[in-house]
């Protein structure tokens, strides 16, 4: 929930899944407006802050980022 928090408070994100495994976490992300490598890049470096400063991880995990644009 708090990586969901985190990738929903990028401008342009209107809904986001983040999957959480052992290893890695999987985050997808509809974007209404804004380019989605743009998008993409803040997307990343706002899930890594949460990860650094939140959840306190001994690893830090592969993260895997999907942006896709929303059909409406």
């Amino acid at each position: 929930m708090i990586l969901r928090d985190a990738a929903l408070r990028v401008p342009g994100v209107s809904a986001a899944r983040v999957r959480v495994r052992r290893h890695r976490v999987t985050v997808r992300a509809d974007v209404r407006f804004r380019d989605t490598a743009d998008v993409k890049d803040e997307l990343t470096d706002a899930v890594r802050r949460e990860e650094r400063d939140q959840l306190a991880l001994a690893r830090t995990p592969r993260l895997a980022v999907r942006v896709h644009r929303s059909p409406t």
